[in-house]
């Protein structure tokens, strides 16, 4: 078994595992201090999840019914759902985690070649790059969410002075059956590092999660340039026509083998990882989504909260999916597509044999 400080510890991985490490899902850390922190991160996000529950209970039982409070705290609810299952599946996991982040040391530590090290690289920091703008955009997103209902009423309170001041509101409707204007500051703060942990979680497994497989398709471009340099072994054989040329390409073409197999072994335990949790949470990305749209329209009259729900929108303007370098799109058609070279490269170095 590795070393923990051996494991991610290049500035491509490390912000992912600074990240696990502050929510306590690296698989090095303490078992029994690890086991004392999830569970209260969990609770922490059970002590949001059951005031919404409550409220939205109340709310239906009433003769007049908000919708907008019914439909923001059942997508609430799906959202801290999807972010539960990642951690629950991440604690569940972290030993196929660890074999994951140890088989990406063992990749990185067999190989000799600068040129085949560099393509690596290349697809490392694409991983990276994309965790430094997830990790920036959910912090301001988290920020935004969380302060806007109670910060807009300050500022029009000084710009548009009323008789009175203007009630400060949480980021959610919830019942706590206390007065949460008076007890307004400590109801933010458990907000605020409730919410702040989900941020967490959801940006660690998921940029982890991009991390792991921009290394998959690293390994692929590896793949991809040894079969292009087995071109150049082939001139060389023909022109010098020694055994020790022969001998060189033989072992070049069964390390390349060794190094695609070794690749789909990666990939399937990174589909068996992450398959079964990932489905769910899509499901519930579309119900969550499907909500916010009705929510965004609800509140075309009410600037501060369209604002709040729209910088939660703002990201799936963009379609979210992951590339390979600036031109390859990581889904079945390009994977297909790779493959099918890679046969090609091998059906033309098979016609040489």
């Amino acid at each position: 078994m590795l070393d923990s400080s051996e494991v991610f510890s290049n500035k491509y991985f490390i912000l992912n595992k600074k990240l696990l490490i502050l929510i306590f899902i690296w698989p090095y850390q303490k078992k029994h201090l690890g086991i004392f922190v999830n569970t209260f991160i969990i609770l922490a996000i059970h002590t949001m999840m059951i005031p919404q529950i409550i409220r939205a209970v109340l709310e239906w039982q009433m003769e007049v019914k908000n919708v907008e409070i019914l439909i923001e705290n059942f997508g609430g609810l799906l959202y801290f759902q999807g972010t539960l299952s990642k951690y629950y599946s991440s604690i569940y996991l972290q030993k196929k985690l660890q074999q994951l982040f140890e088989q990406i040391t063992y990749d990185w530590k067999g190989m000799h070649d600068d040129n085949e090290k560099a393509v690596l690289l290349r697809s490392w920091n694409i991983g990276r790059n994309l965790t430094i703008f997830y990790m920036t955009y959910m912090f301001f997103a988290c920020i935004a969410f969380v302060t806007l209902p109670s910060v807009v009423p300050l500022m029009l309170d000084l710009l548009l002075p009323l008789n009175e001041s203007r009630q400060l509101k949480l980021c959610y409707f919830a019942e706590y059956f206390i007065d949460q204007q008076k007890y307004f500051v400590y109801l933010f703060m458990h907000t605020f590092f409730g919410v702040s942990f989900t941020i967490l979680i959801v940006t660690a497994v998921d940029s982890t999660f991009v991390s792991i497989v921009h290394h998959a398709l690293g390994l692929y471009k590896v793949l991809e340039y040894r079969m292009k340099n087995v071109l150049h072994l082939i001139e060389n054989n023909y022109q010098f026509n020694s055994l020790l040329a022969k001998d060189e390409l033989h072992k070049y073409i069964v390390d390349s083998v060794k190094i695609h197999k070794k690749t789909i072994e990666f990939s399937e335990i990174v589909q068996r990882i992450y398959s079964d949790c990932f489905f769910f949470v899509t499901i519930l990305v579309l119900l969550f989504l499907s909500i916010v749209t009705i929510q965004l329209v609800m509140n075309l009259n009410n600037p501060p909260d369209f604002m709040r729900i729209g910088f939660m929108m703002m990201r799936c303007a963009v379609p979210c999916k992951l590339t390979a370098g600036p031109l390859l799109t990581m889904d079945l058609a390009t994977s297909g597509n790779i493959l099918r070279t890679a046969m090609s490269y091998f059906t033309v170095v098979a016609s040489f044999s």
